[in-house]
């Protein structure tokens, strides 16, 4: 996980916030040769039929490119799974459905101080623990998350390309 350029990130999303705006939750910012932006929308969190909890992850590359995931964390254990994704676009006219993938995947082990693990954490302790500050902006909507990430996304891989 790379939290480089965070607080830009943040900077960008809470300056196009809106009287209107639900939290959105930066999980960081993942992948050296196709870096994607993870955020979390909280409102998705929610406790499974088996103890456990579920939430929606958007995974935002470049170009208004994202991946929902939604994801079953393993309160008790430390693990994971994906239980269906889809693949979108998210131009002007809204999301544009590209792929999808309704088969949930085996659980995945998590190593003690990963991103996974840190995600588990933020999923499995909400809502009695939240994140603050630079790891929690407003948008108006998840269309408004989604593109202000990716354009965000740019222009820190940008201003990253000119600092070399």
């Amino acid at each position: 996980m790379r939290h480089v350029g965070s607080w830009a990130l943040a900077l960008m999303l809470v300056s196009a916030g809106s009287a209107q705006a639900a939290d959105y939750y930066f999980g960081g910012i993942v992948g050296e040769d196709d870096p994607q932006v993870l955020l979390v929308d909280p409102a998705t969190i929610q406790p499974s039929t088996s103890g456990n909890k579920t939430a929606e992850f958007y995974w935002i590359g470049r170009n208004d490119f994202w991946t929902d995931e939604f994801v079953e964390m393993d309160c008790t254990a430390s693990r994971w799974r994906v239980l269906h994704a889809v693949d979108n676009n998210e131009g002007a006219d809204g999301a544009k459905e590209l792929q999808r993938d309704d088969q949930a995947r085996d659980w995945d082990d998590l190593e003690a101080g990963s991103f996974g693990a840190h995600m588990r954490d933020m999923v499995c302790k909400y809502p009695a623990e939240k994140p603050t500050g630079d790891d929690v902006f407003p948008a108006a909507n998840r269309h408004q998350a989604i593109q202000q990430a990716s354009e965000a996304l740019e222009t820190i891989l940008a201003d990253q390309k000119n600092k070399k």
